[in-house]
């Protein structure tokens, strides 16, 4: 149990999470990606396909409960991961569908 509350410490919650050591990402963390690509593919689908405002993402995500810190460090996450979104042009993005 010491060597997991050193390791396995998810920082925003304070409680011991498996899921650090699993996959590097707290739950926490990979819920709050979840949720943020759920509303860009609403967000997407919504406007045809096209590439989503980052200040339509934020609103959409406030009104769910994230702050924009919490938006951002998610952005940039899934921008840094290389897979999951990109940005075609300052101030957009979209998913990179497969």
């Amino acid at each position: 149990m010491k060597y997991l509350s050193s390791v396995g410490i998810d920082v925003e919650s304070g409680k011991i999470d498996i899921d650090i050591i699993m996959t590097g990402k707290p739950k926490s963390t990979q819920e709050r990606m979840a949720l943020i690509m759920n509303l860009l593919a609403q967000l997407e689908e919504s406007s045809g396909g096209k590439p989503v405002r980052i200040e339509d993402l934020y609103k959409e995500a406030e009104a769910a409960g994230l702050d924009r810190q919490a938006v951002d460090k998610a952005i940039n996450m899934l921008l840094k991961s290389g897979g999951d979104i990109y940005m075609p042009k300052p101030g957009y993005v979209k998913r990179v569908l497969i």
